[in-house]
């Protein structure tokens, strides 16, 4: 294991004066990547210069396993650049000897032992199956929904400072024993496909890892018999952790625990959830789809596949959860679930908004 490093005094600097620069990739910095840039990215020798969209979509052409957020591991694994940066390997930030993302706002995982005793000790309630219903990913083509389920309409509410703070309840568009929803991203009657797959060539091969998320989450401390569950690359980018200083600093005060539990039961990709009293706290959902509209960013985002409903291919069956996001505008680099680029998409018409607000 590399040998834990500690930061120069010039990069400690850099760190107080993003004191409040956000857990996650930041979608102002994703889009409006010429305010607020993070200095301490300079400590690399080819530094991002934000966690832009760009960067991104960039990167992934290079590395398809390219991180969909800005993980805070990324900013401090760099090689030497002078004397006052030590070694050539990754740096490792470890809670008893250093604790510097914490003191500035941050958290670090748990250890491996640690987490590994906490999986262990989950007190977890198996979901009834129910083999007829499931969502069936076809190659290069739509979602095929099997079972009488709900396909809704739904809007994401937001403040008057942009933030996504809940749910606006939408009309209820369709429901039938089977139907095929659009994952192209180009059909013209969305949700639902139009065949316009067959005509672009469409090349929806899935590449997402099959692990399970208590194998791949990754968990910090908060308060008192409180933990953060956090699987990075199911991220949406539907901006429900951001606001009130973020999940990942609410999740370690008592008095704000709540409003992390919160900010995690709007997490629709489910890819946060919080663990309290050894038990892991899920939202109570109705089995349906839900056609997510971004009201602040005015794109399409993903489908919210929700309670346990069933994801397969015909090689692959992913584990069925509490909440998924499944990508429809075809771009994602971990289908069959949102990355968030369809906030690359451009935005929809006046005509179009009018209909999703």
């Amino acid at each position: 294991m590399s040998k834990i490093k500690f930061l120069s005094k010039k990069e400690l600097e850099q760190l107080k004066e993003i004191e409040n620069m956000p857990q996650t990739c930041g979608i102002n910095h994703n889009i409006k990547n010429n305010e607020n840039q993070p200095e301490v990215c300079s400590i690399n020798p080819n530094p991002p210069q934000v966690c832009s969209i760009d960067r991104i979509v960039g990167s992934r052409i290079n590395n398809p396993k390219a991180p969909q957020t800005c993980s805070i591991n990324e900013h401090y694994k760099r090689e030497d650049v002078n004397d006052e940066v030590p070694s050539q390997e990754s740096k490792i930030i470890d809670k008893k000897n250093f604790n510097i993302l914490d003191t500035y706002g941050f958290n670090v995982p748990v250890s491996e032992e640690e987490r590994n005793q906490l999986i262990k000790e989950i007190k977890t309630t198996a979901p009834k199956e129910n083999k007829n219903i499931y969502i069936k990913v076809t190659e290069n083509g739509p979602y095929i929904l099997f079972g009488d389920i709900p396909i809704i309409d739904e809007g994401i509410k937001i403040n008057k400072k942009g933030q996504s703070i809940g749910w606006q309840d939408k009309k209820e568009l369709k429901t039938g024993k089977e139907i095929f929803l659009c994952r192209c991203g180009q059909s013209k009657t969305p949700p639902f496909c139009d065949g316009t797959h067959l005509k672009i060539d469409f090349d929806g091969q899935c590449t997402a890892d099959n692990t399970p998320y208590d194998e791949a989450a990754k968990i910090y401390q908060g308060c008192p018999n409180a933990y953060l569950m956090d699987y990075e690359e199911l991220c949406a980018i539907l901006r429900f952790c951001d606001p009130d200083g973020s999940c990942w600093n609410l999740i370690k005060d008592s008095k704000t625990l709540e409003e992390a539990v919160d900010q995690t039961y709007n997490c629709a990709s489910g890819r946060l959830t919080v663990i309290k009293d050894g038990k892991k706290l899920e939202p109570k959902l109705n089995k349906e789809i839900e056609c997510i509209y971004d009201t602040e960013r005015k794109v399409l985002g993903p489908l919210w596949v929700k309670d346990y409903i069933e994801v397969k291919t015909d090689k692959i069956e992913y584990e069925p959860r509490n909440r998924v996001t499944l990508c429809r505008c075809g771009r994602s680099f971990n289908k069959p679930f949102c990355d968030g680029m369809h906030l690359t998409c451009n935005k929809l018409s006046p005509e179009e908004i009018e209909e999703n607000e």
